[in-house]
């Protein structure tokens, strides 16, 4: 029984209300939580008893289920194609999130000189002071192409021309950029689950390399088919916890309370610009006049159908065409052996 894309009756826009819904409500839930139950030293909640513990991380549970499920169940999902043309907002995004990417390798690069300039063990929250920068000195290399590729993937939409697309290896620098961000939250020597923070972060990152891996096999072509799915089943959940993860930040950084963030989970100036740009994607696949993968693999069926009755009516054509000419020089060979007579001959003869 076939379940991948059964569903008629879920359509793509209730996917990105019930993200939406979801976003709306628990942006100022988990605020709430990092100014009142959040410890800022330790990152532990203060009051494990509060009700906006289980609220919040039911909420991100379930939506996130519903929205890969459904996403996976529906028939309306777009054929697994980047838009193409001038699409203005989404070069916009882009470019902004290219920005995003060159302050975060600045960031990085900094990083690392700090901590091959602190001697102490204790400076760094990792298992291993002297292995930390490894992975902050690859993000900060994969940033910095990543802002390359996505000034490149602003130019296209803004001119018209989708040049990106031929960029297959740049392509993978955002996802490798992802891993890396991965593998130094692992290397901290904390639990995960106690520190909120780091567990939104981690759930966050791990939706954004289901994204980044599937925009690459689309925006490069590379066994990209039916694979649209994935972008709305982990790219909205990716979109939600970064919101999650970011706008509280922010908040608190602009009322002046950056004091109240957790300590090593700064704001990371590449996350609110992650979220807009794959909701500008969606939004941009969806307002394209899109085809669904059904739609697309019957066009392709017929066009196929077409050039097939084409050929079909040519071939006869070309049969008749051989002894036409064979005709006209069997004529050619016939009048030059045909014998020469005298008309004036033939008729004195008729006289006499």
């Amino acid at each position: 029984m076939k379940l991948k894309g059964s569903q008629n009756a879920i359509h793509p826009d209730a996917l990105l209300i019930l993200f939406a819904i979801a976003s709306l409500f628990l942006l100022p839930l988990r605020t709430y939580q990092l100014i009142k139950i959040v410890d800022p030293q330790t990152g532990f909640f203060t009051d494990g008893a509060n009700p906006t513990i289980i609220i919040l991380y039911t909420i991100i549970a379930l939506v996130t289920f519903i929205l890969l499920a459904a996403s996976f169940l529906s028939a309306n999902i777009p054929a697994s194609i980047p838009p193409s043309g001038k699409k203005r907002p989404l070069g916009i995004v882009s470019a902004v999130f290219a920005v995003s990417f060159l302050v975060d390798a600045i960031v990085q690069i900094t990083s690392v000189v700090v901590m091959f300039g602190d001697k102490t063990e204790t400076s760094l929250p990792t298992l291993t002071a002297r292995n930390a920068w490894f992975p902050v000195a690859l993000q900060a290399f994969f940033a910095l192409v990543s802002t390359v590729y996505f000034i490149a993937v602003a130019i296209s939409y803004i001119s018209g021309k989708t040049s990106y697309t031929n960029n297959r290896l740049m392509a993978l620098a955002p996802l490798l950029w992802t891993f890396c961000r991965m593998i130094y939250r692992f290397m901290r020597a904390i639990s995960f689950v106690r520190v909120s923070e780091l567990l939104l972060e981690i759930c966050a990152i791990a939706f954004l390399i289901i994204f980044f891996m599937t925009f690459a096999r689309i925006s490069s072509d590379v066994n990209r088919k039916g694979t649209m799915w994935i972008i709305f089943g982990a790219g909205l959940p990716a979109a939600m916890l970064l919101l999650c993860v970011s706008v509280p930040r922010i908040v608190l950084v602009l009322t002046g309370n950056s004091k109240m963030l957790v300590n090593h989970s700064p704001l990371e100036y590449a996350d609110f610009p992650a979220a807009l740009f794959i909701i500008a994607y969606i939004l941009t696949v969806l307002r394209s006049g899109y085809k669904t993968e059904a739609e697309l693999e019957a066009e392709e069926a017929e066009k196929a159908e077409e050039g097939a009755e084409t050929e079909g009516e040519e071939e006869p054509k070309e049969e008749t065409e051989e002894p036409a000419e064979l005709s006209e020089t069997d004529k050619k060979e016939s009048s030059e052996n045909k014998i020469p007579f005298d008309r004036s001959q033939l008729i004195d003869e008729l006289k006499d």
